[in-house]
């Protein structure tokens, strides 16, 4: 997210908007509890901005459910893979205790490993679940960077700075009086892999050289020591 935040308002300044200038933000969090989603997505419709830019898909759904006049930027991703899968729901408040019960769950079902979704929560909880998935030696495959940063065995997702500049071209247009409904749905075409070789090898997992090929970024702490 620190990526695509980047890019976004690198963009914006490159379009010509100079923030505290001819361009003023308000910046709000969920803080991952999904619980307060409704209350936050009402309190900023309420300010009344020309545009809203929304990250994760459940906190757009709570924003579009509370106007449906204001503009609303979303940026998500949907994926479908071709491989079995058991799914893994989070109670609700999606604490530690969540998290923990969650894992107990894929040991028990033997799991050979998981997928986290890029749900806010998740990217709240990330040093967590990176933290379970090492004490269950489970492999996991990450949304995003920020996770094999922690420790994480590998990440695929959306290009950032692509899609940060993308939302950032958006804004420009919504600013600038364009119907939302006239702009095209942005659809990434480039994904970023990461992956963690020293997470790999503390997993006995042979991280095959094609694979490392494909890879945008390879943390080569396994070289150390």
């Amino acid at each position: 997210m620190i990526r695509l935040s980047r890019a976004l308002f690198d963009e914006l300044h490159r379009l010509g908007y100079i923030e505290g200038q001819n361009l003023l933000i308000e910046r709000y969090s969920g803080e991952g509890r999904a619980f307060h989603y409704p209350d936050l997505a009402r309190d900023v419709v309420h300010r009344n901005p020309d545009a809203i830019l929304v990250i994760t898909t459940e906190l757009t759904l709570d924003f579009k459910a509370a106007t449906t006049t204001i503009p609303i930027v979303g940026v998500f991703i949907a994926r479908k893979m071709g491989v079995s899968v058991i799914a893994a729901s989070l109670d609700r408040p999606m604490d530690e205790a969540a998290y923990r019960r969650v894992f107990v769950g894929l040991t028990q079902d033997h799991a050979d490993g998981f997928m986290v979704h890029e749900d806010a929560e998740n990217f709240a909880n990330h040093k967590l679940i990176v933290e379970l998935a090492e004490k269950n030696r489970l492999p996991a495959i990450y949304p995003a960077r920020i996770f094999v940063d922690a420790g994480g065995l590998m990440s695929y997702g959306m290009d950032a700075r692509a899609c940060g500049q993308r939302v950032a071209d958006i804004v420009d247009q919504i600013l600038k009086g364009q119907k939302p409904s006239d702009i095209p749905v942005f659809q990434p075409t480039r994904f970023e892999l990461a992956i963690n070789l020293k997470t790999a090898k503390a997993l006995d997992l042979t991280v095959l050289h094609e694979l490392l090929a494909t890879a945008d970024e390879v943390d080569r702490m396994i070289f150390a020591p």
